[in-house]
């Protein structure tokens, strides 16, 4: 896409070259990051991240994802469902299954845990890609100011709600619940609106969401 949240992606700021250096920087650097945080862990722990990092981030992981959603944007789909299943499974919800997992490879989680927050990856990746999904039909709607929409916060927090609510067993065995999950990232129904408008000028009050008094 030539735009995302109504800013120019890098391939239109740097060119495709650079973006795409970039991307390949990237997926080389966070190896590096991980093996420098790491100087507390065990060496069986480092090498069980690693392992999930190179297998929910490579070829068979986001990559594939990727790959099949920028194939079926050219090319017709039968099965559309088990293929928009597969995009947001391997796309998304990888990267949430690796980073879950890894905390809980860190926590020296049993393997019965671990499927447990798995599960719940899977699920909160799923939730998430709805949203963004959301998200990107509002951008060419109403443009930079989609995120004051009440609708949007309604559609967020309802797919999130599921999806926690769906893994409530998993969360209270750890000691959380979905409300406070919502809360803590700012989607919960008593989160407060934002006060200002994007361009950081105060929003009246009275005014409907996303005004700008410019």
């Amino acid at each position: 896409d030539d735009y995302r949240r109504g800013k120019p992606t890098n391939h239109k700021v740097f060119g495709e070259a650079a973006a795409v250096l970039a991307g390949d920087a990237l997926l080389t650097y966070a190896p590096q990051i991980i093996l420098k945080k790491s100087s507390n862990l065990r060496s069986d722990q480092i090498i069980k991240i690693l392992g999930e990092y190179f297998e929910f981030a490579g070829a068979y992981g986001v990559i594939a994802g990727q790959m099949v959603d920028i194939e079926s944007e050219i090319n017709p789909v039968e099965d559309k469902e088990s293929v928009l299943k597969y995009i947001h499974m391997h796309k998304t919800a990888d990267l949430f299954k690796m980073a879950i997992r890894c905390g809980a490879i860190v926590a020296d989680a049993d393997d019965e845990k671990l499927s447990e927050m798995t599960d719940f990856a899977e699920k909160l990746g799923l939730a998430f890609q709805i949203a963004d999904d959301i998200l990107d039909v509002l951008d060419l709607i109403v443009g930079r100011d989609y995120d004051y929409f009440p609708f949007v916060h309604r559609c967020i927090v309802f797919s999130l709600s599921c999806v926690l609510e769906k893994s409530s067993s998993t969360l209270k065995s750890g000691g959380a619940s979905p409300s406070r999950l919502l809360q803590a990232g700012g989607l919960h129904r008593s989160a407060r609106r934002p006060d200002r408008c994007k361009r950081g000028c105060p929003v009246r009050a009275g005014g409907s969401p996303g005004t700008c008094p410019r």
